[in-house]
């Protein structure tokens, strides 16, 4: 997991060449420009802006990806608290639910003991397998726009 100001993404150079790409979109992209839905870069990353609805009220859970990083970015409507585990342990019956097309298992967890607050100008990157879950921080608002950046590494 990676979590800081934007202005420092070229500081996290990887050995995979699409995540380098990605953070260098981070770091130079018009996000506010996006309209809602999928944006196809390249085969392997693809940013995806879209209304967010916090997914399972009244649990804990996670979401867990076998083959992507996810790179959240502050969207300007609420800060998000995530709680995060790096390795988590779950059994099969913690799943909530499962998307194999769009490489995500949501997973019951114990009560979080990690956290961030994305605010603006930062970003949240989860590489594959770490369990991450976005909540809204302002209680007012049911609904928020995300902005995440999907890239596929292997």
């Amino acid at each position: 997991m990676i979590f800081d100001k934007i202005k420092n993404a070229n500081k996290y150079r990887t050995k995979y060449p699409e995540l380098n790409k990605a953070l260098e979109i981070l770091e130079n992209y018009n996000f506010d420009s996006l309209k809602l839905g999928i944006t196809n870069i390249n085969e392997s990353i693809k940013i995806v802006k879209r209304n967010y609805i916090e997914k399972f009220q009244n649990i804990d859970f996670g979401e867990i990806h076998k083959d992507h990083v996810d790179i959240h970015i502050y969207a300007g409507q609420s800060n998000e608290l995530f709680h995060f585990e790096e390795d988590p342990i779950w059994k099969k019956e913690d799943i909530l639910e499962e998307s194999i097309q769009n490489d995500v298992i949501f997973v019951k967890t114990k009560k979080p003991n990690n956290y961030i607050v994305l605010d603006e100008g930062k970003f949240a990157l989860f590489f594959p397998g770490e369990l991450h879950c976005p909540l809204i921080m302002d209680k007012n608002l049911k609904e928020i726009t995300k902005v995440i950046i999907k890239v596929k590494i292997s």
